[in-house]
């Protein structure tokens, strides 16, 4: 099933360091299960297929349209796996093939990683003064940090020309949302 709409979650005013900003969270819909998305209150689930596989790379280029990425900086974080000693083991064997992280080329690539698998990447962030988007934790969501309502409404425009977009109200604690968005600003409390 295609994306038919896209989700906002508003957070709310978030300093990211010193830079007071909005954070909020896009949820293609509907979305396949998913019980982070389930326990903060989504009800919108269907089973996801290659059509909405590549609404999902679609609104991510969309997105990434609206920043100036020569000035941005990617960050990825590969995911911590925890092996067994046997799994250990095995990986020392000279015909066994440890998998490797498919390389991330570029920030789409990534932030579709990270959204989608969290096998590889627990988190990827396209950083740039006025706008930031976060995935992590294999959940189809992207967070958008913006730092002034003309950054957000050039987004929203852009989305809706495609999607139509709807409010959501969810419950934020089962989301996860990104670290290093506060609702106090660091540099006042050091």
């Amino acid at each position: 099933m295609p994306v038919s709409s896209i989700g906002v979650l508003d957070v709310g005013a978030r300093w990211q360091g010193a830079t007071l900003g909005h954070l909020r969270a896009l949820i293609p819909l509907p979305v396949n299960s998913d019980a982070c998305l389930a326990a903060a209150g989504l009800d919108d689930f269907a089973d996801s297929d290659e059509a909405w596989d590549q609404d999902f790379d679609r609104m991510l280029e969309l997105l990434l349209s609206t920043m100036d990425t020569g000035a941005a900086q990617l960050v990825v974080a590969p995911a911590e796996r925890s092996e067994s000693l046997a799994e250990r083991l095995l990986r020392l064997l000279p015909w066994r093939h440890t998998p490797t992280p498919p390389a991330t080329q570029d920030a789409a690539s990534a932030l579709t990683m990270a959204a989608r698998d969290d096998q590889y990447l627990k988190f990827a962030s396209l950083a740039t003064p006025a706008v930031t988007l976060h995935t992590a934790d294999g959940h189809p969501i992207v967070w958008v940090w913006t730092t002034d309502d003309t950054n957000w409404h050039a987004i929203e425009r852009l989305l809706s020309r495609t999607w139509p977009t709807k409010a959501l109200k969810l419950d934020i604690a089962p989301l996860n949302p990104p670290a290093g968005y506060s609702t106090a600003c660091a540099h006042l409390h050091s």
